[in-house]
């Protein structure tokens, strides 16, 4: 609908929407059809230009710190949004640099990749300097065998951040902690070729055994000049090594070649395609690191945000933190800039992604960036077919989990992989399907896409990882897009109850405190034994038995089929803010006792 007062003449108006976060001089600008409106816009403090609704705009930055904008070639009456982000500022600075980054200025410059150390150099030069792209908070690591020479009897693996050795060790392809601006190749020496024995293969050769007594074993790139490719049927039976580096030659690895060896902890390449829980029978296997020398094949989708978010995590970790959690209903279902407002004391980071895999290994990384005083608002979706992952009884490692990892594998680094069975069918399966991928590049950003790849020019994700593409309210009330969904008692279980617990009591230990809301949900899309009273069970239940608050109660989060966009627990933009706002006075009730 046309604004009122707005016309088809050749006389046009062009309005700038109101918005909290920034003041317009003089929000209606009127225009001949064809010219360009020019405004004024002032920000409020911490916050900067993120988007704008029309296509044709350009936007720069005055001296006096305003935002001039200039809406071009107008042949229309049109109402124009603007949207603002929170700005984010990163230093160079060390690790041990306490400082705090967020009242600073400037960006990382870039990185500076040393290209060898004493006769392992393979340039003119002894550095290749690469500037960040600022895709992402962090940029992710350069493959060392795409800029180094190979050296005979070492193998790369990964950068340090001290020319000494004596840094952290970052893995090819992962994240550059911040304020990191020198890096270092590692190059370690290979185990002698005559502790191992080597059969042909179609591809190279494999080790077919292991006489070698090392508890820490670098498997030689090559054999007579061919590639080592592969790991046979019990070529390390009962080896007493603890640490195994394979190189990036290593493709596959045969069942049972580990077979009650003493080994804890693997480093390989995302090169290896065949792999299995097999391959390690009677291993207890604890730490994984994974080298990324393969293009990614998720970067842009839902799953990639989770490095995102993580990255911001990381950012404000030393500070007081809100983290929201569940599935892809926390993405949809959060205004963070709300929550901000009304706790001014917490920075907000939503870690929502996908709810069809299991929650504790993602809560036992985003743990490793919480602290003692933190508060993590939980609300698990009750969809029965992600009920064991939402509540933590699915003690499998699902194929989806890699999803979230691949654009940062030293996520990994964090877990006992032990504590998660089916680890290696798992990275088995997610090679299965890369392999039929597009290849892609870490520049590619969730923050442009919706759930379904499509691009978009402005963000679609704010820095607190809220979904923030506009979403209108479904035009009817009904169920749109999921099976029916049972809310009942006997539906969640006993099991349920108690693994969440347990989940809420580790957190505990390390001083956070979790609450417990509710997702969601369309009425609509409920089964017809979730009555009034079957619902009432369940939030009687929960409140008695769970060994945290829950914020609110069952049918303050049930909503009209009308509140939601595209599916029954994704809330349109107007909701999700309705929602924060309730949960917001529940949170202020909470934290007022």
């Amino acid at each position: 609908m046309r604004p009122e007062g707005f016309s088809c003449s050749d006389s046009l108006k062009v309005m700038i929407e109101d918005n909290r976060f920034f003041q317009v001089t003089k929000p209606i600008v009127e225009v001949k059809r064809g010219e360009d409106a020019l405004f004024r816009i002032e920000f409020v403090q911490g916050y900067t230009f993120d988007s704008c609704s029309y296509e044709d705009y350009e936007i720069h930055v005055n001296q006096d710190d305003s935002f001039g904008l200039t809406i071009q070639n107008v042949y229309y009456s049109v109402v124009v949004s603007l949207t603002a982000k929170k700005e984010i500022k990163v230093i160079t600075r060390s690790e041990d640099d306490q400082q705090d980054s967020t009242n600073t200025d400037e960006l990382d410059a870039g990185h500076v990749y040393h290209c060898g150390i004493s006769t392992f150099q393979n340039r003119d030069s002894d550095t290749l300097n690469v500037e960040c792209s600022h895709t992402h908070l962090k940029d992710n690591s350069l493959n060392g065998y795409e800029i180094l020479n190979e050296v005979e009897g070492y193998q790369l693996s990964g950068w340090n951040t001290s020319e000494d050795m004596s840094g952290k060790t970052i893995l090819f392809g992962s994240r550059i902690p911040y304020g990191i601006k020198d890096l270092y190749p590692i190059y370690l020496k290979e185990t002698p070729l005559e502790e191992f024995s080597f059969v042909m293969a179609n591809d190279g050769y494999h080790i077919s055994s292991y006489t070698g007594a090392e508890e820490w074993v670098v498997v030689p790139a090559t054999y007579q000049d061919l590639p080592v490719t592969g790991i046979e049927k019990c070529a390390f039976r009962n080896a007493n090594l603890k640490q195994l580096y394979l190189s990036k030659n290593v493709l596959s690895i045969a069942d049972y070649a580990f077979n009650h060896a003493s080994l804890e902890e693997i480093t390989f390449f995302d090169s290896l395609k065949d792999v299995r829980d097999r391959s390690f029978h009677g291993c207890e296997v604890r730490k994984v690191h994974i080298h990324a020398i393969e293009h990614p094949r998720f970067s842009g989708s839902f799953f990639d945000t989770f490095s995102d978010k993580i990255d911001y995590l990381d950012f404000v970790k030393e500070k007081k933190k809100i983290v929201l959690f569940s599935g892809s209903s926390t993405r949809y279902g959060y205004d963070s800039t709300l929550l901000e407002e009304a706790f001014p004391e917490y920075e907000v980071v939503n870690m929502g992604v996908y709810a069809y895999v299991d929650i504790r290994p993602q809560l036992d990384i985003i743990a490793q960036y919480m602290k003692e005083g933190d508060i993590l608002i939980d609300s698990p979706e009750f969809d029965s077919w992600a009920l064991d992952c939402q509540f933590g009884t699915d003690s499998v490692f699902e194929i989806e989990l890699f999803n979230l990892f691949e654009s940062n594998y030293a996520n990994i680094e964090s877990l006992d992989v032990s504590h998660y069975p089916f680890f290696f069918n798992a990275y088995n399966q997610f090679q299965i399907i890369r392999k039929e991928m597009e290849q892609k590049d870490y520049t590619i950003t969730p923050k442009h896409y919706d759930d379904e790849m499509n691009y978009y020019s402005f963000d679609t994700y704010n820095v607190e990882g809220d979904f923030i593409l506009p979403r209108a309210n479904n035009p009817t009330d009904e169920r749109i897009y999921q099976p029916e969904t049972p809310y009942t008692l006997e539906t969640i279980g006993e099991d349920r109850i108690s693994a969440l617990n347990q989940i809420y009591s580790d957190l505990e230990k390390k001083g956070i405190q979790s609450y417990f809301t509710y997702a969601p949900k369309n009425i609509r899309a409920l089964t017809e034994n979730s009555t009034l009273v079957k619902r009432q069970e369940i939030d009687d239940y929960l409140k008695e038995n769970l060994s945290v608050p829950v914020l609110g109660d069952i049918e303050s989060s049930l909503y009209p089929g009308t509140c939601f966009y595209l599916i029954d627990n994704h809330l349109s933009t107007e909701y999700a803010k309705s929602r924060t706002n309730k949960v917001i006075g529940y949170l202020k009730d909470e934290l007022k006792q």
